[in-house]
């Protein structure tokens, strides 16, 4: 019980910082550093991906 509290939360809060980065105008800092860390976390999921598939 206590994985699925700690994934809905780990996951509500993904969703609110999201929400909140997406009312960032696109210029500014933050909304960069977000875009880019997003663009890492997808390109290792996609390396973890290819490793799993092997």
């Amino acid at each position: 019980m206590k994985a699925k509290t700690f994934l809905a939360t780990v996951t509500l809060s993904a969703a609110a910082g999201a929400a909140t980065i997406l009312l960032m105008p696109k210029h500014s800092k933050f909304y960069r550093t977000a875009e880019d860390a997003a663009e890492i976390v997808k390109m290792e999921a996609g390396k973890m991906l290819d490793i799993m598939k092997k």
